[in-house]
């Protein structure tokens, strides 16, 4: 899966080669992806494919850069956590949900849905903390295909709209296969810790408080993890941007010069002709 912004040429004086960049993104994640967004003509778009026999299903959210580094950690905890078959969101904790930015307002974006070769499944405006799910997409759009339908689909986010605090959509792909792989792990996992788990009528007070330290530990380490993997792609994100960067100057330079000698060729041709030199 590939994230590209679609781009509008212009009439400019030089003339520029003008490269899209495709930053590679994992089909799964242990936490959602962000994608931030600025009002623009331009589209966000990601593209995914779906490997045959299998299915897949998006879960989105937006929020505002005004809200809270602690109401994006919920959401990223939260859906990870999301089942296959979900349709929805849990209830929000209240103590969560009072922080909330803008709850249920329109934030100016839309988002479409679209299935290759020019199917569009999906066409809605986006509201900020108002979840939206894509479930079962191998199944959207079969019956309306007059061919078979493409595997491979498109994300489009429509920022022309949007509003000036700053918006962060936030999505979680899940592959089927890769889901239900996971939850077999995760039952093989549980069925091993049942058979060393000590029962509880055998716990006395200082077993108890040692689980409980133990168990605060985990939930630490766990977080540690997940704030070093996104300290990784964040510090790839800056590597690739710089790159991309450093290419672009070096273009730059070379068509100023290339400019630069034609310019001055013209200019002493051009005074020859005159006499001046």
């Amino acid at each position: 899966m590939g994230i590209r912004t679609k781009l509008s040429s212009g009439a400019l004086v030089l003339f520029f080669a003008l490269r899209v960049f495709i930053v590679s993104i994992p089909k799964s994640s242990a936490h959602p992806l962000t994608i931030q967004l600025s009002k623009s003509k331009r589209d966000k778009c990601l593209e995914f494919d779906i490997p045959e026999g299998d299915d897949a299903r998006i879960a989105l959210v937006t929020i505002s850069d005004k809200d809270t580094e602690e109401t994006f950690d919920y959401y990223s905890n939260m859906m990870s956590e999301l089942d296959w078959d979900a349709f929805k969101f849990p209830p929000h904790p209240l103590d969560i949900q009072r922080a909330f930015y803008s709850i249920d307002l329109r934030c100016g974006v839309f988002v479409k849905l679209k299935r290759f070769p020019s199917l569009i499944l999906r066409h809605q405006p986006l509201k900020f903390h108002n979840g939206i799910f894509f479930n079962e997409l191998a199944k959207m759009g079969t019956n309306r295909a007059r061919q078979e339908p493409d595997t491979r689909f498109e994300l489009c986010f429509n920022p022309r709209s949007a509003s000036s605090d700053g918006i962060r959509v936030m999505f979680d792909f899940m592959l089927k296969s890769e889901y239900e792989d996971a939850k077999m792990e995760e039952e093989e996992k549980q069925d091993r810790k049942a058979k060393k788990v000590i029962k509880k009528h055998q716990f006395t007070p200082l077993e108890n408080n040692l689980q409980t330290s133990v168990n605060k530990a985990n939930r630490i380490v766990s977080s540690m993890r997940f704030m070093e993997s996104r300290e990784a792609r964040m510090r790839e994100t800056a590597e690739s941007i710089h790159s991309r960067i450093k290419h672009f100057s070096y273009l730059s330079i070379a068509v100023m010069l290339v400019v630069t000698f034609f310019q001055v060729v013209y200019l002493k041709n051009y005074f020859k002709k005159k006499k001046a030199l």
